[in-house]
């Protein structure tokens, strides 16, 4: 059986451009060490996901620094009433940037890195992709009555 993981964004970047292979690779190198395909997705909104990085009584699945951004913009990243965590504003220049930024760097690294002569571009089985929704699937977040406060 293949070897699925889903990551938090916020896991996988840690500052504006900074990226912590870590997690990522301890899983990869795990589905190498056991001949295994690997297939992933980056989650920026994640309802029953756990995160230790919190804003307002709220959690975040994306990095702080993204937050920051958007809520300097006229319509705001927001807090989900049900789950307690932000959800992204999906139009956000500063999310669309980051998300093809973080896309790029998604690439780079699975056509540079390796683990044990096995080159991760040839272990990948499927990217999950995401991006939009909090399972990528056209999937909508709860309906807030007023989301310009």
């Amino acid at each position: 059986m293949d070897k699925y993981y889903r990551f938090s964004w916020k896991n996988i970047e840690k500052g504006n451009g900074e990226y912590d292979w870590t997690a990522f690779d301890r899983e990869i190198n795990d589905a190498i060490d056991n001949r295994q395909k690997f297939g992933f997705g980056i989650m920026s909104a994640y309802p029953d996901g756990s995160s230790e990085l919190m804003e307002n009584e709220a959690t975040l699945f994306y990095p702080l620094y993204l937050h920051n951004q958007m809520q300097s913009e006229q319509v705001k990243d927001w807090i989900s009433p049900i789950s307690k965590m932000w959800v992204p504003n999906w139009n956000s220049e500063y999310y669309l940037s980051a998300m093809e930024r973080l896309n790029q760097a998604i690439n780079n690294h699975l056509d540079t890195g390796s683990y044990k002569a096995a080159k991760y571009k040839n272990v990948i089985n499927y990217i999950d992709i995401r991006g939009y929704g909090s399972y990528g699937e056209w999937h909508s977040h709860e309906i807030v009555e007023n989301m310009s406060d």
